[in-house]
């Protein structure tokens, strides 16, 4: 888990932390093509009523943007102060440090009545005052796009380049002590189509991820993480049946290759292949409670003898419920078998989060946070147990300008010897948009 210096809302809404992913989490791929980016509201296109507390339009505060033509950009800019008081995750010899941020990004969103086109470019970048092997610079470049062939049908396609780094308290973290992060390069396609006929809907995806992980520095010696290297490529098909306008029965099938470009550490073959074969229901009452949750079976085949197939129990649930016209809740859970940093064998990830919101005032919304998450690594005797828990707020000053701050509690337990760990994290910032 790493600090991010992002809010991801029209409102505001501060994220702190990477909530349920970890730096390289590739997750089911049911979630691999979802709806692209949808943090502003422009005038005179249809509003959708499935919307959370702290998503929804606030005329009032929201800002209006920059008009070229049938192209709206939103551009805005984050400066942060944050402390952290174990900055390097470890049991022993905690030190702690203040952290500025600064996080400049344009979003783009069409205002067209058919089709749509929309991209993010962003920047985000921090500084530990004492512990500067801490700093990072993330940035990254997105575009993404609807073709409506009917009212039935639409293609769905984005690419996507991210320069990111590997948090020192991510889930599956490789940096320790007080070496340098590990900064690496994402690049993403996926590209879908899907189709309703009636009552029976159809879709499937194809997604292409390429990861590209630099070296880094540990007391003066070079860490090599070329076995990290891979490509992902793989599809999901998915059957939708609506049992009413408000209840729909799915059935997902789910494959991903993992395509390493060199061994393992100790010289052991890594390609390996997910299946994966999900039944879940969705649930849409309009405004009230929507959302989806699946259950299923995946199994983790690899290509050589180095290391034994896994198979087990999947989830995903992603579920919204407006308790009131203020409060909103929800629920993410999800289990399934990811890459391990260790260059063994995969780690059954099982992750659920609780989250909170609440519009105290017209532009004051409090929100909290609850996460448990269990790291199981294969072929080892490695676990970690996580709990993190937080609170926050976000205040909407004018259109223009907003401000945040949150506090995260974070504890690892782990069965590798100086594996634990806890730390408190505390962030303010101030937001200038358009």
């Amino acid at each position: 888990m790493r600090w991010t210096l992002l809010t991801t809302t029209a409102a505001g809404a501060l994220t702190v932390l990477s909530g349920m992913a970890s730096a390289q989490d590739t997750g089911a791929l049911g979630s691999a093509q979802q709806a692209l980016d949808n943090e502003y509201q422009i005038q005179g296109q249809e509003v959708d009523p499935n919307v959370p507390v702290q998503d929804r339009s606030r005329p009032d505060y929201d800002p209006l943007g920059i008009r070229r033509g049938s192209f709206f950009f939103f551009p805005s800019i984050d400066a942060s102060v944050g402390f952290d008081s174990n900055v390097n995750a470890t049991e022993d010899d905690e030190k702690s440090d203040v952290i500025l941020g600064l996080t400049p990004q344009v979003s783009m969103k069409t205002g067209w009545s058919r089709h749509e086109l929309n991209g993010r470019a962003y920047l985000d970048a921090a500084k530990y005052l004492d512990q500067d092997e801490n700093d990072f610079v993330d940035y990254g470049l997105r575009l993404g796009g609807r073709y409506d062939v009917s009212r039935a049908g639409a293609f769905r396609g984005n690419v996507a380049y991210d320069h990111l780094h590997e948090g020192k308290d991510d889930d599956d973290r490789i940096t320790l002590g007080d070496a340098d992060v590990v900064e690496y390069n994402r690049y993403t396609a996926t590209g879908g189509y899907s189709h309703r006929f009636n009552r029976i809907m159809v879709g499937g995806n194809l997604i292409y991820r390429l990861y590209d992980w630099d070296s880094f520095n540990a007391g003066g010696v070079t860490v090599n993480q070329d076995y990290r290297n891979r490509q992902e490529y793989g599809g999901n098909l998915r059957l939708t049946y609506a049992v009413s306008p408000r209840i729909g029965l799915f059935t997902q099938a789910d494959y991903l290759f993992y395509n390493y470009d060199n061994p393992s550490p100790g010289g052991r073959e890594q390609d390996s292949e997910k299946y994966g074969l999900s039944v879940g229901t969705t649930v849409d009452f309009t405004a009230v409670l929507f959302g989806e949750a699946s259950i299923g079976y995946v199994k983790q085949a690899y290509k050589g003898d180095t290391f034994d197939d896994e198979d087990g129990v999947s989830a995903d649930v992603g579920l919204t419920w407006n308790v009131t016209t203020l409060s909103t809740l929800q629920l993410e859970a999800s289990r399934d078998f990811l890459p391990s940093s260790t260059g063994g064998s995969s780690r059954l990830a099982t992750d659920v989060a609780l989250s909170g919101y609440h519009e105290l005032l017209r532009n004051l919304i409090l929100n909290a946070h609850l996460r448990y998450s269990n790291q199981d690594y294969k072929g080892s005797d490695l676990e970690k147990d996580i709990y993190e828990g937080g609170v926050g707020a976000d205040y909407l000053i004018t259109r223009n300008f907003s401000a945040g701050a949150e506090y995260v509690y974070r504890q690892q337990d782990s069965t590798a010897d100086g594996g634990d760990f806890d730390k408190h994290l505390v962030l303010l910032r101030l937001r200038a948009q358009m």
